[in-house]
């Protein structure tokens, strides 16, 4: 395993020069077995989890790290700043009783993200693809899309926090 670390200033202006710099990186490591398809989606996954930092982090920073396996990608974005909440998730660490428990954080007519609670401290996500349309203006929302645009890319996609050391951990996994 290859890991790199990179301290990303959570700016809009940093965006395309961290990206152009981060597919160097990862073409340099992978070479041939990246296609360009494949490099366009980690490319838009992480672009929605850096916005995703620089909207709800409330921090100047974020480091991201880089696990490269030969046939794994491992994306692990760590801040200091606000918690994810929701309606359900309230609170972190969660009541051990919760664990199991799932909340539709994103529904339109074509998908569905589901928060599910895997620790006190951790949940994963799930996209799902819905198989009856209903289509309607009223069903569409943004709230929530990145995240389920990174579900969708990724073969694994988690929220952690660290009571200890205050840290929100999101991590993204895919398959090269």
């Amino acid at each position: 395993m290859t890991r790199k670390e990179f301290i990303f200033n959570n700016t809009v202006d940093e965006i395309i020069p961290f990206m152009e710099m981060i597919s160097g990186f990862l073409r340099s490591h992978y070479g041939n077995a990246l296609s360009d398809q494949r490099i366009s989606m980690l490319r838009l996954a992480l672009i929605e989890t850096l916005t995703n930092g620089i909207k709800h982090s409330g921090v100047r920073y974020s480091l991201i790290e880089f696990h490269l396996y030969d046939q794994w990608l491992e994306v692990i974005k760590t801040d200091r700043g606000n918690v994810f909440r929701n309606d359900v998730f309230t609170q972190w660490p969660m009541p051990e009783e919760c664990i199991g428990r799932e909340s539709v954080i994103y529904i339109s007519d074509f998908n569905k993200l589901i928060a599910r609670l895997v620790s006190a401290s951790s949940m994963e996500f799930i996209a799902q693809d819905l198989q009856e349309l209903n289509l309607t203006l009223d069903s569409i929302t943004l709230r929530n899309y990145g995240l389920l645009i990174i579900a969708k890319i990724s073969d694994r996609f988690t929220y952690t926090y660290s009571h200890s050391t205050g840290e929100n951990i999101f991590s993204f996994k895919v398959h090269i």
